[in-house]
C-alpha cells in the first residue's frame, strides 16, 4: 500500500465529491504534510464561494498520512480533533452535514484511496497498528450548538479522530473551564481535549473578534508550562479579510480565481449589479411595517424584471433584514399575494421547525450544488436575517436587503449567484428613512456605508458587489464602514488559574462570556416550548426537548407574559444587548398566560 502523501490528496478528494480540489486546497494540503515546524497558518484568506470548509478534508487527510509514525515508535503530531467553529447555527449545521458525509464515505468504503484513508485513521483511533481495530468508525462527527441535543461521545477517547462542528459558546466555554450545560466534574476534560490535540478552524473570524483574542491568547499560554506540551493546538481564522496583525496568511497564488472558464473564476468574477434606495416613508410610529412593504414591493419588481431578462425563468430572491420583527413583517406582506412560496429563517426559530425549512429550501434546489439545474415554477422568496449571510450555502438570482455595515453587505452578497452563473442577477441595497448612526448592532457603520456606496454608483447608477468588481476601501474607510469591533480583556494569567480551579469554584470566578463575545451587555435568552393544556403532570411524562425550545430575549419574553404587545426588535448576532430589557425583574403575568420553569 502506497504512503498517503501530499500528491494524493486530489485522488482523495475525487473520490470524496467526484470533482477534483482547487489549486489552494492542493497546495495547502502541501503545505501542512510537508511544513513540519509550523504546519498551519494564521489565517487562510480566501473570497465567499471558495469551498474553504474543505479544510475539515484537509485537516482528516493529513492526520491519516501520520499513521505510519505509529510503526517506527512516533507520535502523531496532526491534530486528533477538529473543530470548526462559526457563530451561527445555521453553518453549524452544514459544516456538521459535509463533515458527516465525509465519515460515512470513509466507514463504507472497502477499496481505494478512501478505504487507506480509513485504516489509516483507526489505526490512530487505536493508538497502534496491533489489535482489533477494524470494526471501528474511522471518523466521528459531532456537533455542539444551542437548542439541539449536545452529546457527549467526542469527548470519550483523546485517541479517537473526530469533527466537531460547534458555535463560539459551545466550544469556548469548553476551552475555559466552564463547560455550558455540563456539571463541573467534567469541566478539566473538555478543556484538555479541545486545548491540546485540536485543529480550531475558526469561520469568518470577524464576526468572532473576541473569541480570536481567546485563543490566541491561550496558544500563548501554552508556551509557559515548565514541561512542553506535545500535543497540537493551532487556531486557524477562514476569512476573506483576516483581522489585522496576523502575519502568516495563506492565499490562493492561482490564476484559478481570475480564469473566466474556471469555476472559481466565474464565482469570483461574476457581477452582482445593485441599486442604493432610501425610504423616506419608512419613519413614525409604524416605520417597521412601512419599511417592511418597501423590501416586500422591491423583491417582487426585482423577481418580475429577472424573469424578464432570463427568458421567463423564476428566480430564486432572497430578502434580509436586520432585525426578527422587520423579516416577519417582510413575510407576511408577500405572502398575501405569493402564498406558499414565501419561507422565513431567523435564529428565533424551534430547532424543529429549522430543520423543516432547511428540507424544503434543499427540495426547491436553492443549495448552491444544484442551482444550475434549478427550474422553479413560480418566484422563491425566501426572508431572512444575519442568520444567513455567513457561510450559508444557498444560490440566490435576486437579493433585497436592508442597508448595514459593509462587511455585512459583502457576507450577504455572497448568497447572490454564489456559483458565478450565466445568468442577470440583480440586487437592490434599502435604507429606513428613521436610521440613526447609533444602531444597536452596526453603530453608524449603517448610514456612512450608504453614503459611501452612493459615491460608488456607475453609469446605470449601481454599484457592482461582485467579488472583483466593488473597489476595497482604504484601511481608514474601513474603520467607519465596517461593523463595529468588539474585544475580549486581556487574559492574564491569574484568569486562567481561576478557571483551572473547577472543584470548588473560586469566588470571584472570571466571567467566561467576557472572553468569547467581548466588553458589552450581552442579551440574556430564554429557552420557551409551547404544549396544549400544560400541566405538571404532563411535563413528568413528557419532558421539553431541545428541538421544541425556542430562544426568546428576556425582555420579550416578560412583555408576552404581561400580555403586552410584542414586536422582537433584536438582530440574529450573537452576544447582541437586549435592548427591550429594562433589566427589572419584577413581572406580571396576564391572565390567559401560564408557564412552568423548567430547568
Amino acid at each position: 500500500m502506497a504512503d498517503l502523501t501530499a500528491h494524493r490528496f486530489g485522488d482523495f478528494f475525487q473520490a470524496l465529491w467526484n470533482y477534483s480540489p482547487f489549486a489552494w486546497q492542493q497546495a495547502l494540503t502541501e503545505r501542512v504534510m510537508e511544513n513540519v515546524h509550523c504546519p498551519w497558518p494564521e489565517a487562510i484568506a480566501l473570497p465567499t464561494a471558495a469551498g474553504k470548509t474543505a479544510c475539515i478534508d484537509i485537516a482528516v487527510f493529513a492526520l491519516a498520512a501520520q499513521a505510519s509514525k505509529l510503526a517506527s515508535g512516533n507520535g502523531v503530531t496532526a491534530p486528533r480533533r477538529i473543530f470548526f467553529v462559526v457563530d451561527r447555527r445555521i453553518i453549524v449545521d452544514e459544516a456538521y452535514s459535509r463533515a458527516e458525509r465525509l465519515a460515512r464515505e470513509l466507514a463504507n468504503a472497502e477499496t481505494g484511496i478512501l478505504r487507506e484513508v480509513a485504516d489509516s485513521l483507526r489505526t490512530i483511533a487505536a493508538g497502534s497498528e496491533e489489535g482489533s481495530w477494524r470494526d471501528e468508525p474511522p471518523l466521528t462527527v459531532h456537533t455542539l450548538r444551542g437548542a439541539s441535543y449536545r452529546s457527549d461521545s467526542w469527548a470519550r477517547s483523546p485517541l479517537q479522530p473526530a469533527v466537531i462542528a460547534s458555535t463560539v459558546d459551545q466550544v469556548g466555554s469548553r476551552l475555559l473551564f466552564r463547560a455550558y450545560g455540563r456539571g463541573p466534574g467534567m469541566w478539566p476534560v473538555y478543556a484538555g481535549l479541545t486545548a491540546s490535540d485540536s485543529l480550531v478552524l475558526l469561520d469568518e473570524a470577524h464576526c468572532a473578534q473576541p473569541f480570536l483574542e481567546t485563543l490566541q491568547a491561550v496558544q500563548r499560554y501554552r508556551k509557559w508550562g515548565r514541561a512542553s506540551l506535545q500535543r497540537s493546538f493551532h487556531p486557524v481564522v477562514l476569512s476573506a479579510t483576516p483581522p489585522s496583525g496576523l502575519e502568516d496568511v495563506f492565499k490562493d497564488d492561482s490564476e484559478q480565481g481570475t480564469n473566466p472558464h474556471h469555476p472559481l473564476g466565474r464565482r469570483q468574477l461574476a457581477h452582482k449589479p445593485a441599486l442604493l434606495e432610501k425610504d423616506e416613508a419608512a419613519k413614525g410610529r409604524n416605520a417597521t411595517l412601512r419599511f417592511a412593504e418597501a423590501l416586500a414591493v422591491k423583491a417582487e419588481t426585482l423577481a418580475d424584471a429577472f424573469r424578464t431578462h432570463n427568458s421567463g425563468t423564476s428566480p430564486a430572491v432572497v430578502v434580509f433584514a436586520n432585525r426578527v420583527a422587520t423579516a416577519r413583517a417582510v413575510r407576511n406582506c408577500l405572502a398575501r399575494y405569493h402564498k406558499g412560496r414565501v419561507t422565513l429563517l431567523t435564529g428565533r426559530m424551534r430547532g424543529v421547525d429549522k430543520a423543516g425549512v432547511i428540507t424544503a429550501l434543499e427540495e426547491l434546489q436553492l443549495a448552491s450544488g444544484a442551482s444550475g439545474s434549478r427550474k422553479l415554477d413560480a418566484p422563491h422568496f425566501v426572508v431572512a436575517t444575519q442568520t444567513l449571510e455567513v457561510g450559508a450555502d444557498l444560490d440566490f438570482d435576486v437579493l433585497v436587503t436592508e442597508c448595514a455595515a459593509l462587511d455585512a453587505l459583502r457576507q450577504r452578497f455572497g448568497r447572490l449567484n454564489r456559483m458565478g452563473r450565466s445568468i442577470e442577477a440583480s440586487a437592490a441595497i434599502l435604507l429606513r428613512g428613521d436610521q440613526k448612526d447609533d444602531d444597536p448592532v452596526y453603530g453608524p457603520a449603517i448610514v456612512n456605508t450608504f453614503e459611501w456606496l452612493n459615491k460608488r454608483l456607475d453609469e446605470t447608477d449601481t454599484v457592482d458587489f461582485g467579488i472583483a468588481h466593488l473597489q476595497p476601501p482604504t484601511e481608514e474607510e474601513l474603520q467607519k464602514l465596517n461593523s463595529p469591533v468588539r474585544h475580549a480583556p486581556v487574559m492574564l494569567p491569574a484568569h486562567l488559574d481561576c478557571l483551572a480551579q473547577t472543584s470548588p469554584i473560586p469566588e470571584p470566578s472570571p466571567e467566561v462570556s467576557l472572553f468569547l463575545h467581548g466588553l458589552r451587555e450581552t442579551r440574556a435568552d430564554v429557552q420557551v416550548c409551547w404544549r396544549v393544556a400544560p400541566s405538571a403532570e404532563c411535563l413528568q411524562f413528557c419532558p421539553p426537548v431541545s428541538g421544541e425550545m425556542l430562544p426568546v430575549q428576556v425582555g420579550v419574553f416578560r412583555r408576552w407574559l404581561k400580555g403586552e404587545g410584542v414586536e422582537d426588535a433584536s438582530s440574529d448576532v450573537e452576544g447582541e444587548a437586549d435592548i427591550d430589557d429594562t433589566g427589572e425583574a419584577e413581572t406580571g403575568i396576564a391572565e390567559n398566560r401560564s408557564a412552568f420553569l423548567w430547568k
